[in-house]
C-alpha cells in the first residue's frame, strides 16, 4: 500500500479564545480562519519513494507538487490532521482528506469509540475538551517520550516564530523530524506495540493483562509467552488469561525452593 504521512506548519498563530495575543508575532483571525493561517511548510514521508520511504518538504510555491504526491497515495496518515492540517491545506486549494489520523485512532481505543466518532466535531467548532479534558494530554511529545524515549523527543522552539524570524531551514528540519517521529509511532501502532502515555498501558486492547517483570525470571517467562513489554521493563502485558495462568505457575515454581527428597549417599 502506498502510504503518505504528512504534517503542515502554519506561518501564523491561532489567537486564544479570550482574544488576547501572547506575543507580537503574526496571528490569524480565529479558530476557523485557515485561509489567513497560511502555510510555511508541508513535510512528508512517502512509503513508495526510494527503499525505506522518502522524506520531503514542500514550501508554498510547491503545493502543486505536493498535490501530485497526494494523488498517488492510497493511505494518507497524519497526527491531528483532520482538525488542523486537512482544513489548512483545503483552504489553500489542496484536495486532501486524511483517512488515518493517528491521534484519532489512539483516542478511540484508549478513551471511547464514541470519541472516535465525535472527533471530527472539533473541526465544526465544538469544544470536545469540555467533555473529554484528558484529550489534551495526548500530545505528539507525550507519545514520543513514552514510546521512543526522551532522546527521540523533538525539542524545538515555536516553528511559527522561527519562520517569521527568517529561520526557514531550521523549521524545515524540525518539520521533517516530526514526520519521522509520526512514522515511528504509526509503525508501533499498526504492530499493536504502542503505549498509552497517560495510563502506561498498551493502546491495543489485544494485550489486556499486566504482569510484573522486575526480575530476570519474570522477564524470561513473559517473553516466552509473547508479552508486550513496557519501556521501563517493570511490567509486561499478556494477551490471554491462559497465558497469565502459565506465567503465575512458572513464577511460583521458580520462587519455591527444591522440595524433592535427597537420598543419602553410602560409602
Amino acid at each position: 500500500m502506498r502510504s503518505l504521512i504528512y504534517k503542515c506548519q502554519p506561518i501564523k498563530f491561532i489567537p486564544l479564545e479570550s482574544g488576547l495575543l501572547e506575543s507580537e508575532e503574526e496571528y490569524c483571525n480565529g479558530q476557523q480562519d485557515y485561509e489567513n493561517l497560511d502555510i510555511a511548510i508541508i513535510s512528508t514521508w512517502a512509503s513508495w519513494k526510494l527503499p525505506g520511504g522518502r522524506l520531503e518538504a514542500f514550501t508554498k510555491d510547491r503545493l502543486k507538487a505536493f498535490q501530485e504526491l497526494l494523488d498517488q497515495a492510497e493511505r494518507i496518515i497524519g497526527f491531528n490532521s483532520i482538525i488542523l492540517d486537512d482544513p489548512l491545506c483545503q483552504a489553500n486549494g489542496i484536495n486532501v482528506n486524511t483517512n488515518y489520523d493517528l491521534l484519532r485512532e489512539i483516542l478511540g481505543e484508549v478513551i471511547s469509540l464514541e470519541l472516535y466518532t465525535e472527533y471530527k466535531d472539533y473541526f465544526q467548532g465544538k469544544d470536545i475538551l469540555a467533555k473529554y479534558p484528558i484529550v489534551a494530554k495526548y500530545t505528539l511529545e507525550a507519545l514520543v517520550q513514552m514510546n521512543l524515549g526522551e532522546n527521540q523527543l523533538a525539542t524545538y522552539e515555536s516553528d511559527s516564530v522561527l519562520w517569521q524570524l527568517g529561520e526557514q531551514e531550521k523549521v524545515i528540519n524540525n518539520c521533517l523530524h516530526q514526520v519521522w517521529l509520526i512514522k515511528k509511532l504509526y509503525d508501533l501502532h499498526t504492530q499493536d506495540r504502542l503505549f498509552d502515555p497517560v495510563f502506561g498501558r498498551p493502546v491495543s486492547r489485544k494485550f489486556p493483562i499486566p504482569v510484573p517483570t522486575k526480575s530476570i525470571y519474570q522477564k524470561l517467562i513473559a517473553f516466552g509467552l509473547g508479552a508486550l513489554f513496557r519501556k521501563d521493563g517493570n511490567y509486561a502485558y499478556l494477551r490471554k488469561f491462559s497465558d497469565y495462568e502459565h506465567y503465575a505457575l512458572l513464577c511460583r515454581h521458580i520462587s519455591q525452593p527444591n522440595t524433592y527428597p535427597v537420598k543419602d549417599e553410602k560409602c
